[in-house]
C-alpha cells in the first residue's frame, strides 16, 4: 500500500498590481494621492426627463478611456460588435486593471497555450447598463400608450434579451480571457463586499494545487443610484459624503468605484524569471455567519475564531502582527463589532499594533473593496508606510484600537486585512514583506 505524503506548500507571491480607483488608474497616481489625500468626491446628481430625482456624494473615476490601456483594438472592436455598442465600464475596468497588472509583472507566456488562471469578481458586473435600458425602453413605451400589455412585454423583450444574456458572468471570463490569451482554471467569485479577499485566496489556491503557475485576480465594482436607494433606505450612507470609521459621529459610507487587479505567482516560478517582489501571500480564511443579511452576527465568535485560525494555520503569531486593515465601512455596528473581535483576539498586543482604515481615502467600492484596499496595503508595505485614519475628529468611547491620525513611517512585518461583509461573509488574509525573507 502507497503512503500518502503531504506536498510541501508553495510560497506564493504578489508580482504585478494594476489599480483602477477614483485616486488614480496607475500605481504612481495612486500612492502620490494618497500620500497628499487628493481624494475625488463628487456630487451624483441623477435627473429624470430633466426633473431632478436623487443626489448623492461618490468617489467617482474621472476621465476614464479603456482605449489610453493599450489593449488590442481588434479585439476591443470585436466586443464591441458582440455587444451592439454598448459600453459597459465592468468589463472596462476588469480590462485595464488586468492590463494594468500584467504588464507590471512583465510575465510572458504563450498566447496559445497556458495555464495561466483568471479568477474575477464582482456584485452584479453588467446591472447598472441593464436596469438603465429596461427603465428606460419601458418609459419610452408607456408615454405611447396605444399597445397591449402582451405588446409591451414583446418591445421589451426584443430591446433587452440580449443585454439579460450578457449578465451571466461567464461573460466576462469570456472577454477577459480572450483579451488577454488565459487558458487557464478560471472562476468567477461573488460573495459580497468580502468578493475581493475570497478571489486572492481561490488565486492562491489554484497555485497551490499546481493547477496554475500564475492567476491573475481582478476585482471592479461600480455602485449605483439603484444601490444608493437602497443604503440609503437602511440609514447606511453618509449625507455629508464623508466616511468616519471608528468615530463617534460614523453615519454610513460612500460609493467608491473601480477596482483592481494583482498577480499571484508560485516563488519558483516568478524567481526563475527575476520578477519584482511586492509581498508574500501567507494566507486567507474564512467564515460564514448565516444570520442576517444587513446586520453581524454580535455576541457570537465567527470573527474571533477566523482571525485565531488563520494565525495557527499561517504560524504566524500575533506580536509579530504590525498592521491591521479592518473593513471600516463607517456604520457605527459593523465598526464596533470588528473592533470588539479585534481587542478579544490580540488583547495583550494591541498596544503594538496599529490599525488603519482606508475607505476615506477611496470610498466603500462594494465588491471590489477588499481587492482595493489590498493593493493599497501591499504598497504600505513596500514603502514602510502606515496610512493615517481620516474624518475621525474624535474616536468612538467603546475602541480601543491604536489608530495613527497622521501619516507613519514604520516597517510591517506581516499585514492583516479583513472584511465583516454583508450576509455574513466575513474573511481575513494575511501578507508578508519580502524584504523579511
Amino acid at each position: 500500500m502507497k503512503t500518502c505524503t503531504l506536498a510541501k506548500k508553495k510560497q506564493i507571491v504578489v508580482t504585478g498590481i494594476g489599480p483602477v480607483t477614483s485616486m488614480g488608474l496607475n500605481i504612481d497616481d495612486l500612492w502620490n494621492n494618497i500620500l497628499e489625500q487628493n481624494i475625488c468626491i463628487t456630487e451624483e446628481r441623477c435627473s429624470v426627463d430633466g426633473e431632478l430625482w436623487e443626489r448623492f456624494f461618490a468617489h467617482r473615476i474621472r476621465e476614464f478611456n479603456i482605449n489610453r490601456f493599450n489593449i488590442n483594438d481588434n479585439i476591443l472592436k470585436r466586443i464591441n460588435v458582440w455587444r451592439g455598442g454598448a459600453r459597459d465600464l465592468d468589463l472596462d475596468y476588469f480590462l485595464a486593471s488586468v492590463k494594468l497588472s500584467l504588464d507590471d509583472s512583465r510575465i510572458t507566456y504563450d498566447a496559445q497555450y497556458n495555464d495561466i488562471g483568471l479568477v474575477l469578481a464582482h456584485e452584479n458586473p453588467g446591472l447598472n447598463i441593464f436596469a438603465e435600458k429596461a427603465f428606460n425602453v419601458s418609459y419610452d413605451l408607456l408615454k405611447k400608450r396605444n399597445f397591449s400589455k402582451k405588446n409591451f412585454f414583446q418591445k421589451v423583450y426584443t430591446k433587452c434579451y440580449k443585454d439579460v444574456f450578457d449578465l451571466q458572468t461567464f461573460m466576462y471570463l469570456f472577454h477577459v480571457g480572450s483579451v488577454f490569451s488565459l487558458h487557464g482554471t478560471s472562476f468567477f467569485i461573488n460573495n459580497a463586499c468580502s468578493s475581493g479577499l475570497y478571489a486572492i485566496d481561490l488565486g492562491s489556491q489554484l497555485i497551490q494545487s499546481g493547477k496554475c503557475s500564475a492567476v491573475i485576480v481582478s476585482v471592479v465594482d461600480r455602485p449605483d443610484v439603484y444601490k444608493y436607494l437602497w443604503f440609503k433606505k437602511k440609514q447606511m450612507y453618509a449625507k455629508d459624503g464623508i466616511i468616519k470609521p471608528f468615530s463617534e459621529d460614523a453615519d454610513g459610507f460612500v460609493f467608491g468605484e473601480g477596482g483592481g487587479a494583482i498577480v499571484l505567482e508560485d516563488y519558483t516560478h516568478a524567481l526563475k524569471r527575476k520578477a519584482k517582489l511586492y509581498c508574500e501571500y501567507l494566507g486567507g480564511l474564512f467564515s460564514f455567519e448565516g444570520w442576517k443579511v444587513t446586520l453581524p452576527a454580535v455576541g457570537k465568535r465567527y470573527y474571533q475564531n477566523m482571525l485565531r485560525e488563520l494565525l495557527h494555520r499561517t504560524g504566524i503569531k500575533r506580536s509579530e502582527i504590525d498592521l491591521i486593515v479592518p473593513h471600516g465601512v463607517g456604520a457605527g455596528i459593523f465598526d464596533l463589532y470588528e473592533a470588539n473581535a479585534f481587542s478579544e483576539v490580540f488583547k495583550k498586543e494591541l498596544n503594538n499594533i496599529l490599525f488603519s482604515a482606508f475607505k476615506p481615502f477611496i470610498g466603500h467600492c462594494l465588491g471590489a473593496s477588499g481587492m482595493v484596499e489590498t493593493i493599497m496595503l501591499i504598497l504600505s508595505l513596500r514603502n514602510s508606510t502606515v496610512l493615517p485614519l481620516l474624518n475621525c475628529k474624535k474616536l468612538n468611547k467603546k475602541i480601543s484600537l491604536k489608530f495613527p491620525f497622521k501619516l507613519e513611517n514604520k516597517h510591517i512585518r506581516y499585514a492583516l486585512k479583513t472584511s465583516s461583509a454583508f450576509a455574513g461573509y466575513d474573511a481575513a488574509i494575511l501578507l508578508a514583506n519580502v524584504k523579511d525573507k
